[in-house]
């Protein structure tokens, strides 16, 4: 709730909004330097705090919804466990433009990673692109404090066909899905959210064709390799670590994939 601008009304509001009866405090708590006068605390609003613990199967909607529910007061998001998206569909922390919020503090906290999800693996087929960890809308009221890492999703490896044999790729990191395959040694796994998944490996004399590696996070799938044998098709795209408008940076940190 913001502090009414309505003079002789502005002191209590104040109090009310940030606890603090002293106006150098009140005004601290509401983001001004502590000298100042009491009418440049209207409209201000002291932070939410509010916090997303570790989950590999985010909706970013969740996180919508609370913003939203916030109006114009601005919140501190902290992830304190590794995030990683529902869907490469879709990235997993969004800040549509639509949000009213004055700023949005995302602070990501040491050891944590916020993922993108990797690309699925191809089966005879290309492998599918994997998806953004961020995407911004709200240019600089977005402000990143990243103390630990943004990856996009690595790409799905390629998948192809050689007569009878039809390859998978892996599943790009983190948890793309292997490829299915047939007439093969061993299938495509899926990746991990430490490690991407293998393409599949052709049976007997053929073991040296295979399907394409899955990308590790912010890099693209391998292509299908049938040494020009058969039908070869690529691995997908990288995804991206944040996307749409630039940032406020207040700490890079590590980054994997391409950024704003």
């Amino acid at each position: 709730m913001p502090i009414v601008g309505v003079p002789g009304w502005i002191g209590s509001s104040a109090v009310s909004v940030t606890g603090q009866r002293w106006m150098s405090a009140a005004r601290t708590a509401v983001q001004l330097p502590a000298a100042g006068s009491m009418s440049q605390m209207a409209g201000r609003s002291k932070e939410v705090q509010y916090s997303i613990g570790a989950n590999h199967n985010y909706n970013k909607d969740t996180l919508i919804n609370y913003l939203k529910s916030q109006g114009a007061t601005p919140v501190v998001v902290t992830i304190t466990g590794d995030l990683v998206s529902s869907s490469s569909g879709v990235p997993c922390l969004d800040f549509p433009s639509s949000l009213t919020n004055s700023y949005i503090s995302l602070v990501i906290n040491a050891g944590v990673t916020v993922y993108g999800r990797g690309g699925n693996g191809g089966s005879n087929a290309a492998g599918a692109a994997g998806g953004n960890a961020i995407n911004n809308g709200i240019g600089t009221r977005l402000r990143i404090t990243n103390n630990g890492a943004i990856a996009g999703g690595g790409g799905g490896g390629g998948g192809g066909n050689r007569g009878k044999l039809i390859f998978g790729g892996g599943g790009g990191c983190p948890f793309g899905a292997g490829g299915s395959s047939s007439h093969m040694s061993s299938g495509a796994t899926a990746g991990t959210i430490s490690a991407p998944g293998k393409g599949s490996v052709g049976e007997g004399s053929l073991s040296a064709y295979t399907g394409g590696s899955g990308g590790n996070v912010g890099a693209a799938g391998g292509r299908c390799n049938t040494q020009g044998n058969g039908t070869e098709y690529n691995g997908g795209a990288a995804g991206k670590a944040v996307t749409g408008n630039a940032p406020t940076w207040t700490k890079a940190g590590a980054i994997y994939g391409a950024h704003v």
